[in-house]
């Protein structure tokens, strides 16, 4: 009796809950694509992922970059000056020795409360593809 309760805390405690990498992606795509910056180059920006690399077009490159490879991620808010109320919310991924892109989405993303969850579910995501990302924090 007590081995067959040992295996069924086993068995359940091996059970994980955690999002997979298919439901991740998707939902990191979704809250991009809800939240995405609108202006005039709107059009020219996207993010995606495929297989195990994360897709990224500007209206200028298109960057292909291994999720594993990305080392920290960085989200905040910002503006073009004092006088600019709207604003808009940007993601930075730092992959390699100094490479960077980002994209960026509207302010209501992080005035939703999503910036958290969009961390975690990036680091999340690189950590199941092998990496070790961090959160870069601004000094002040």
């Amino acid at each position: 009796m007590k081995h067959k309760l040992l295996l069924l805390i086993i068995f359940f405690s091996s059970l994980s809950f955690a999002q997979s990498k298919t439901e991740s992606k998707e939902w990191i795509v979704e809250k991009y694509n809800e939240f995405k910056r609108v202006n005039e180059y709107s059009n020219e920006f996207d993010l995606n992922f495929e297989n195990e690399f994360l897709i990224i077009k500007t209206y200028k490159s298109l960057y292909k970059i291994q999720i594993k490879d990305i080392k920290k991620i960085q989200i905040k808010k910002e503006r073009w000056d004092n006088d600019d109320k709207e604003g808009w919310s940007s993601v930075y991924f730092y992959y390699g020795k100094n490479d960077s892109v980002e994209i960026t989405m509207s302010s209501e993303f992080i005035e939703s409360g999503y910036k958290k969850r969009m961390e975690n579910a990036l680091l999340h995501l690189i950590k199941l593809y092998g990496g070790n990302a961090t959160i870069k924090k601004e000094a002040f």
